[in-house]
């Protein structure tokens, strides 16, 4: 259903990306992770050392549920490197789209802000030097329909708007992926179209409220 701009990549479809097409309220498909800090995955402590991990942890700079357990269901253990304290949903000045900013330019450079954003959270919560080669990674996934980035609804009247737009159209999710270290990372891209149903207005009213 989708292709992926790297054929080499070793990332396939995302599925936070296919739950989020479907809805246009972004917000939705994020939620805060209880606890005031990073979680620490079970046996592993900030003052444990190396050689008595029996696994390396993978640090995950995102609030979202979905990704934590795409890397939990693969076996990983997961450690949250998130503010939690972050306002949810829209805010002026979260994730805001740049002059000419084409979406995929857009989730190329959300993502890698906020696996910045995870580089930087890690160094001060575990600065020992044994969590610098555990990888971290971030993402951020994309709605867009004819070139236009549909983001994260200021309002139910533009959530009402959104669904609107997208109802019996095909759009276009993209996400991107970061993954790595400070010295080592690499980052892909994956695009998924998405088909919608014509929506009638009342599934679009009950759905918004």
């Amino acid at each position: 259903e989708g292709a992926c701009s790297r054929n080499d990549s070793p990332f396939g479809h995302d599925a936070a990306a296919r739950a989020r097409a479907c809805s246009a309220r972004r917000a939705d498909l994020s939620c805060l992770v209880d606890s005031r800090q990073p979680s620490v995955p079970p046996g592993l402590k900030a003052d444990s050392r190396s050689d008595k991990m029996q696994r390396s942890p993978i640090f995950l700079a995102s609030k979202s549920p979905r990704r934590r357990e795409l890397l939990s269901g693969l076996g990983y253990e997961v450690c949250v490197l998130a503010d939690t304290t972050a306002h949810r949903g829209y805010f002026p000045g979260d994730e805001e789209v740049l002059a000419n900013e084409s979406p995929e330019a857009y989730v190329f450079r959300t993502a890698r802000e906020k696996f910045e954003e995870g580089l930087e959270l890690r160094a001060r919560l575990y600065p020992q030097a044994e969590f610098d080669r555990c990888p971290i990674v971030a993402a951020d996934t994309v709605v867009s329909l004819d070139g236009e980035i549909l983001g994260k609804p200021k309002d139910a009247e533009e959530a009402v708007r959104f669904l609107e737009c997208l109802s019996g159209r095909t759009h276009e999710v993209r996400t991107c992926v970061w993954a790595g270290t400070q010295s080592e990372r690499r980052h892909a891209v994956s695009l998924s179209f998405v088909s919608f149903r014509t929506l009638s207005r009342a599934e679009t009213m009950g759905y918004v409220a």
